[in-house]
């Protein structure tokens, strides 16, 4: 189940590539309602991961009697791909927000260059 978090990564890593060269390549409005669809992308996705980041911590940890010992070399790496995936999520919603900010600086830079 973890593991299938990778593909989501990898399909929402390409979104934001194209998205972020669309931001970079035209400042219009149309790119707004585009970064905030992929920002509550990411935002929905940490919500699924961090729980379950939690939940894996406290099986590798042994704190549950249901875990056998030779269990937790496999739940180790388990957790240890959910924090790579968790890492991930937080460095795309620092991609997201960097989008909105330079869209929002660029139009208002390419208005107040209309008006003046």
């Amino acid at each position: 189940m973890v593991d299938g978090y990778f593909q989501v990564l990898e399909e929402l890593g390409d979104a934001l590539e194209a998205l972020e060269e669309e931001v970079l390549g035209s400042a219009d409005t149309e790119t707004l309602p585009a970064i905030y669809a992929a920002r509550r992308e990411v935002i929905d996705l940490r919500r699924s991961v961090w729980p379950l980041r939690e939940v894996v911590s406290a099986l590798e940890r042994g704190e549950s009697p249901l875990v056998q010992k030779a269990m937790q070399v496999y739940l180790r790496d388990i957790y240890d791909h959910t924090v790579q995936v968790a890492e991930t999520v937080e460095t795309y919603r620092d991609t997201v927000a960097g989008m909105a900010t330079i869209s929002i600086a660029m139009l208002a830079w390419f208005r107040r260059k209309r008006w003046l």
